[in-house]
Order: C-alpha cells, then sequence, then structure tokens
C-alpha cells in the first residue's frame, strides 16, 4: 500500500460509534514518534538518520579516544610503580 500524504481521521476514545459526545482526556498524550506525512518533494526514506547509521562518527571518535586515554594513563602508572621499586 502506497503512503498517503493526508493524514487520516483519529480513532475515537473506547472505540465508540462516533457520536459527538465524548470528553477530551485529562490525561495527556504522547508525543508521535514517526511523521504522519511526508512533505511534497522530500524523500520517504522510512528510517530516521540517527537509527540508519549516519551522524555516528562523533560516538566512534570519542570511544577511540577515552580507550587512547585510558590505555596511555595505564601504562604511565605501571611505569611509575616499577621506576619507585627500584628505588
Amino acid at each position: 500500500a502506497e503512503p498517503s500524504a493526508v493524514p487520516s481521521a483519529p480513532a475515537t476514545p473506547g472505540g465508540g460509534s462516533g457520536s459527538g459526545t465524548s470528553q477530551p482526556s485529562a490525561v495527556a498524550s504522547p508525543a508521535p514518534t514517526q511523521v504522519g506525512a511526508v512533505p511534497v518533494g522530500a524523500p520517504d526514506t522510512g528510517v530516521a538518520p540517527v537509527a540508519s547509521g549516519k551522524g555516528g562518527d562523533g560516538t566512534a571518535l570519542g570511544a577511540g579516544l577515552g580507550g587512547a586515554v585510558l590505555v596511555a594513563g595505564a601504562g604511565a602508572f605501571v611505569l611509575r610503580r616499577r621506576a619507585k621499586a627500584r628505588g
């Protein structure tokens, strides 16, 4: 089925027949997680940029630098202990 650019009508609360006497809910509805319609001319990829693997370069770089700092710190610690043991 091809997605439509026209949003669908909201469902009536409680599965009613749509008599128009329903009261608004006191509980706030959660924010939608996906866009209901794609603007004209925009590509409909169906996948968010972060979920598709794009934009993760900063995370990989940060993890790599963090690992390098950890290894350098451990090496410095070992060298200081050896130097202190020698006297």
